[in-house]
């Protein structure tokens, strides 16, 4: 009788940790950047993009990290723990300073905070891609932002 409940309780035990288990795995699931351009090209852009120029991060930034421009910076909001940035250019014909948006999209919740700002990021050629009919699916992960320096 002993030996059974105890038998229980260990089942009961495993089924806690195997479900808390998947629940973190659903929980941490990242959009990728194909996702992250749907959100901004129908939901920011509404399909609008005529006369635009719009980027896409290679890779996702930690919450709090620095995006260094040529007069001010941009910081990824504290509260995404890990987001995509969209850059667009509203007047890609002008001389810079001009309008310009930062779309930063959480990467577990896609919600985006959309900044207006005047000039582009420094590291605009190298850790962006321009985005076009076709747009990447898979960015590099969280890992490897940091390693890298992209945006530092």
């Amino acid at each position: 009788m002993r030996g059974h409940k105890l038998g229980l309780g260990i089942s009961l035990v495993f089924i806690l940790l195997f479900g808390m288990q998947c629940r973190w795995a659903a929980e941490t699931k990242l959009i990728d950047a194909s996702a992250a351009w749907k959100i901004v090209r129908e939901k920011v852009l509404e399909n609008q993009l005529a006369g635009k120029r719009c980027f896409i991060s290679v890779n996702m930034l930690k919450g709090g990290e620095i995006i260094k421009t040529w007069k001010q910076q941009q910081q990824v909001p504290e509260k995404f723990a890990y987001a995509w940035i969209a850059f667009i250019d509203d007047a890609p014909e002008a001389n810079w300073e001009h309008a310009c948006r930062y779309v930063f999209i959480d990467a577990a919740s896609s919600e985006y905070v959309i900044r207006q700002a005047s000039t582009p990021p420094d590291n605009l050629n190298s850790e962006f891609k321009e985005m076009g009919a076709k747009v990447p699916t898979s960015g590099h992960s969280p890992k490897n932002t940091k390693e890298k320096g992209a945006f530092s």
